[in-house]
């Protein structure tokens, strides 16, 4: 499903984490 990518485009990378603000502030440092 096209929605499901773009809820969590993060997950394609190699992992789904709980909430994007999880990862959020991981890529931003």
């Amino acid at each position: 499903r096209r929605e499901y990518n773009q809820v969590r485009p993060h997950s394609a990378l190699r992992y789904r984490p709980p909430a994007p603000e999880a990862i959020m502030p991981n890529i931003l440092t």
